[in-house]
């Protein structure tokens, strides 16, 4: 990932906490990383591991989170857990797993 994607993630990660009302702690444990390790995702610290961002990444996502943009820009979604019908994958290079969930509204599953 480049700089500038680390930095955009680490920016969609404070909002995506603040949007969970999760601490630094409460992802982390979710993510199963030390709480240092979601300070260093916040700031895009270069030197955090591409698999650190993506078990934030995989946590974030499995709790309603939507990375609209990849890191190309620092766009959220928060998804309704119960009107959610499914999900799509989207290949996003820039995204630390190389993919994206996103939902799938009812309209367009047949």
């Amino acid at each position: 990932m480049k700089l500038e994607e680390r930095k955009n993630l680490g920016k969609m990660i404070i909002g995506a906490r603040a949007f969970l009302g999760l601490t630094k702690v409460d992802l982390a444990k979710m993510a199963h990383l030390g709480h240092d390790s979601i300070t260093r995702a916040e700031y895009g610290d270069p030197a955090i591991s591409v698999n650190s961002l993506s078990a934030i990444q995989k946590a974030l996502e499995e709790n309603g989170i939507e990375f609209l943009d990849g890191a190309r820009s620092i766009s959220l979604k928060v998804r309704e857990k119960r009107g959610l019908v499914g999900l799509a994958i989207v290949i996003d290079p820039t995204m630390p797993l190389g993919t994206r969930f996103t939902s799938v509204s009812p309209s367009s599953v047949s």
